[in-house]
Parts: structure tokens; C-alpha cells; sequence
């Protein structure tokens, strides 16, 4: 019914035009901040190599001692290492962090 007066013309055709420009800017705003973050987080990991210090989602920050396809070995404290996935690994430890 809704389109049968969107196609004549009636009231509803801006509600439905409208609508669709919405749809859009969602769509616009929502995926392609997301696909950039991705790409970047992909980038970090792959440059990840020993000696980097990283923050875990978790919290968890630590020095890099081994990297390897899937997992991450940190030295969080001396002689304390985990082993945590790559995927797991947020983000690099900078100065700002530390402060």
C-alpha cells in the first residue's frame, strides 16, 4: 500500500525517499570508519616483531619476545611471559600511555 503511494506521487513518497538517504549516510558513516580501523589493526600486526611494547584487549601490557602466526608471547613483568592470539593485541604502548 505504502508503495503503491510512493509510486503515484502521494505522501508517502518523501517518507520513503527520505528514508533511503538515511539508509545511505548509515551505511556511509557506520562501515567505512570500521573497514579503515580494520585495515589499520591488520597493518599493526603484520609490522608486530620483537622487543615492541603492546596493550592487550584485556588490559594487559607487555614487551614482545615472540611472534608467531597465531600467538603473541609477552614478557609482562620480569621473567613473567604469556602467550596471548595476535588478534588479542590492541595496540602499541606509546609515551601518551605511559604518562
Amino acid at each position: 500500500m505504502i508503495l503503491l503511494q510512493a509510486s503515484q506521487g502521494g505522501p508517502g513518497s518523501n517518507m520513503v525517499f527520505i528514508m533511503i538517504i538515511f539508509l545511505v549516510f548509515m551505511i556511509f558513516f557506520t562501515y567505512l570508519p570500521n573497514r579503515k580501523m580494520k585495515k589499520e589493526q591488520a597493518k599493526f600486526i603484520e609490522e608486530m616483531k620483537k622487543g615492541d611494547e603492546v596493550v592487550t584487549n584485556g588490559g594487559i601490557t607487555g614487551k614482545v619476545t615472540k611472534v608467531d602466526e597465531k600467538t603473541v608471547t609477552l614478557e609482562i613483568s620480569p621473567k613473567n611471559y604469556i602467550t596471548v592470539l595476535v588478534s588479542s593485541v590492541s595496540k602499541q604502548l606509546t609515551e601518551d600511555f605511559r604518562k
